[in-house]
């Protein structure tokens, strides 16, 4: 009994692993309240770039239900609806730009107060993959659904391309 128990704990860890373990080498972080929002890397041919919101925290004082879980769902629902476009500009010039929302229904860690719904390791259904080998510039914009966004950080991770 002790061992079925443990071979279906095992199970689902590792399933949980695989769809919300972030994918590749992380790059770097991208600050989404900045002023401008940019990130320098530099990367090979044929890689991909991979994003996920690090952490985000929405302020939920006004508009939003009293209750923890129907809080943290509406502000999910919200960012889900808010738009997130990744540019990246080559040193050549190449121009390559994807389009997503900020949440894609899954999150590794959340909680939430009266005051905060914060959230940590959202993967995102956008990629980019990198043609040419070279130095990129990232820049990102959001349009927020949720009025009040007090931090947001988009991590930067690359799965490297075949030689």
């Amino acid at each position: 009994v002790f061992g079925a128990i443990a071979i279906f704990v095992a199970i689902i860890g590792s399933c949980a692993a695989y769809y919300l373990w972030p994918r590749g080498e992380r790059l770097g972080v991208i600050d989404l309240r900045a002023d401008s929002p940019t990130l320098s890397i530099d990367v090979a041919a044929g890689d991909k770039l991979n994003f996920r919101i690090d952490t985000i925290t929405v302020g939920t004082k006004s508009g939003y239900p009293d209750s923890s879980r129907p809080r943290s769902n509406k502000v999910h629902e919200e960012l889900q609806a808010s738009v997130l476009t990744i540019t990246s500009v080559g040193s050549d010039g190449s121009k390559a730009s994807t389009e997503c929302g900020a949440f894609a229904g899954k999150s590794t860690t959340g909680s939430s107060d009266p005051d905060n719904v914060k959230s940590s390791g959202l993967p995102l259904d956008c990629s980019l993959e990198v043609p040419k080998a070279g130095v990129y510039t990232l820049t990102a914009k959001v349009v927020w659904v949720p009025k009040d966004v007090r931090e947001a950080f988009l991590e930067v991770r690359r799965e490297k391309g075949p030689k």
